[in-house]
């Protein structure tokens, strides 16, 4: 009789087994902006004191975070998330600066490296900040029950009302799916701040080349891409918005923690041999993404003559302004401090210009050529 039970035992503990492996494992990710940007952020240090509790009650497994700059806010909300129970944390930065990406996860986390991305790190023109930070992608193994699933943190170039930086934004967008051409039969996750619409050519390239499934193709700028592996099916289950609030104590108000909603993916894991993966016709994206990085590769001699020519104008008309002073030190205080404030911005408008014609443009073209040359060399899926 003991062994018939023993027998019986091993056999429910078998089937329960199976039944438990072939059940899909319901599995959460959040991404959200935060907008930890010093001196710019009003009330930084408040929301940022706040993050963590906003994210635990959105209740994911894993959460990618994007504008966390300050080494002691990310070790603030990796101490406060601790308390809610996740247990690994990975910070990105580059050689040349912090990236401002951050993940957070329940399950343990493997690895963890960061690609910058080749374009994007030449300032344009000065208060578009991006040029001061570290653009790339954050890359780490999220060690679920199921196995192994790649996890992508980024933040691609932003817009300015000035600039739309569209090319360089593009460039990134490839440089992610070249990336990521070596692992192809990896379950995939890429979540962040993309900066553009679903329907735009930078998030189509991300979805068509790197055969991904967008969760949420309506968002003007945050989402999260999946896609199943050789050994793991992944299947997004629901997609939506949050807008994490925290008491103002001293008004006993909500306001709202970040100027970017929080995006929440519900998803299902489930472990397969040879899972049956979608394939995408990438000819037309790959076609429209190498001729649009092209088109402004080739718009370089027009802005690079046009920079030098207006550098070339400035230095005339500093050496004409020069004349007629005469003698800078002469005169009452505010006249001296008028021409040298005078030939101080002349000066800095023509080296910046000549910075334009001889660096920056010359420089964004040939990175956005390399770009597109290896886009039109890789091979189709």
């Amino acid at each position: 009789m003991r062994l018939v039970a023993l027998a019986t035992f091993l056999g429910v503990l078998a089937t329960s087994s199976a039944i438990r492996a072939e059940t899909p494992l319901r599995f959460r990710v959040v991404t959200w902006n935060v907008w930890g940007v010093p001196v710019i952020t009003p009330r930084l240090d408040e929301r940022m004191e706040a993050i963590p509790d906003a994210v635990a009650a959105l209740e994911p497994d894993v959460v990618c975070l994007q504008e966390l700059w300050e080494p002691r806010h990310s070790e603030l909300v990796s101490k406060r998330l601790a308390a809610h129970g996740f247990r690994d944390f990975r910070r990105f930065d580059g050689q040349r600066g912090r990236s401002g990406l951050f993940v957070a996860s329940r399950w343990p986390l493997r690895g963890g490296a960061f690609r910058p991305f080749s374009i994007g790190r030449m300032p344009h023109s000065l208060w578009h900040l991006d040029w001061m930070v570290e653009k790339g992608v954050g890359d780490v193994l999220v060690q679920t029950p199921l196995g192994a699933l790649r996890l992508e943190n980024t933040h691609l170039q932003a817009q300015y009302r000035t600039d739309g930086y569209a090319a360089e934004r593009l460039a990134q967008a490839v440089e992610i799916v070249l990336g990521g051409r070596e692992r192809t039969d990896e379950a995939r996750l890429l979540a962040g701040d993309f900066n553009g619409g679903g329907d735009e050519l930078p998030r189509r390239t991300l979805r068509d080349l790197g055969n991904l499934e967008d969760a949420s193709p309506a968002s003007d700028e945050d989402s999260v891409y999946a896609r199943s592996g050789r050994d793991m099916a992944v299947r997004i289950v629901s997609a939506r918005t949050d807008l994490p609030t925290a008491l103002d104590r001293e008004r006993g108000i909500r306001e709202v923690l970040s100027d970017h909603a929080a995006v929440v993916v519900d998803l299902e894991l489930l472990p397969c041999a040879n899972c049956p993966r979608s394939r995408r016709v990438v000819s037309t994206t790959r076609a429209a993404a190498v001729a649009s990085l092209e088109r402004a590769a080739d718009s370089t001699p027009f802005r690079v003559v046009l920079a030098l020519l207006t550098a070339l104008a400035l230095l005339v008309l500093g050496v004409a302004v020069k004349r007629r002073m005469g003698a800078v030190t002469r005169g009452s205080r505010r006249q001296v401090a008028l021409r040298v404030l005078t030939l101080a911005l002349l000066g800095a408008c023509f080296v910046w210009c000549s910075y334009l014609g001889a660096v920056y443009y010359p420089t964004r073209s040939t990175l956005l050529r390399q770009v597109a040359g290896e886009l039109a060399s890789l091979p189709a899926p």
